[in-house]
């Protein structure tokens, strides 16, 4: 007879899975991190989505039925030509409207952040000059909560002579870090030593600040 499960052997045998889903997740965001640039990351995190996934099965559906795919790119074409005048007036009207305002928001935006960008990496260069540089990627899994072994390795790292710990926040907006949830848009000092950094500014630090110092830089994944 074979006495049924209880609560605590399925928690037993969910553990490896568990395990299993975080190491996984790990690999992906060291991965993701060490894209060349902040769009790359993005789109690395898009490809990760049920969505991406489910548009990467739609194509291979098609890819199967080439005929359907033919039929339906002559259906598309002859739309597109049926839509043409249409389509062709609202276009020339919305980038008449839109686009110089388009320009003037992504110029203003873009020389605010190369300003910012410039004025954080001076002078976080001078901040790590000399010192060891442990830079952490916690995750949203509440490692930055209280009680967590990375939150009491990061306190402990700090407590170091010559060491500077850089924590690059898992969150895109949410300004929750260490010392609570104050709005920060491109990095904050958390402690003596400790700061919380935008993942959008992380790839601008290690190119001018983190990259010219291997040596001494630390990744923590």
């Amino acid at each position: 007879m074979i006495s049924p499960k209880t609560p605590q052997h399925k928690k037993t045998e969910d553990l490896p899975k568990k395990l299993s889903d975080r190491l996984a997740e790990r690999v992906h965001t060291e991965r993701s991190l060490a894209n060349r640039n902040y769009f790359l990351y993005l789109s690395s995190l898009l490809q990760k989505t049920q969505i991406y996934g489910f548009w990467q099965r739609y194509l291979d559906i098609f890819r199967k039925f080439r005929l359907i795919s033919l039929l339906f790119r002559i259906y598309s074409y002859l739309l597109v030509l049926l839509q043409l005048g249409t389509a062709f007036f609202v276009i020339v009207l919305g980038l008449l409207i839109l686009l110089p305002l388009v320009l003037l928001g992504a110029s203003t935006v873009a020389f605010s952040a190369l300003v910012f960008y410039r004025r954080e990496n001076k002078r976080m260069h001078r901040a790590l000059e000399g010192q060891k540089t442990v830079v952490f990627f916690p995750t949203l899994g509440g490692e930055l909560d209280t009680e967590s072994l990375w939150r009491a390795h990061v306190e402990e790292l700090s407590q170091r002579k010559n060491t500077t710990v850089l924590i690059v926040s898992p969150h895109f907006w949410l300004g929750k870090g260490l010392t609570g949830k104050r709005f920060y848009f491109l990095l904050r000092k958390e402690a003596q030593n400790v700061y919380i950094l935008r993942k959008h500014y992380y790839f601008s630090l290690r190119r001018a600040v983190l990259d010219k110092n291997k040596a001494s830089l630390t990744l923590v994944y």
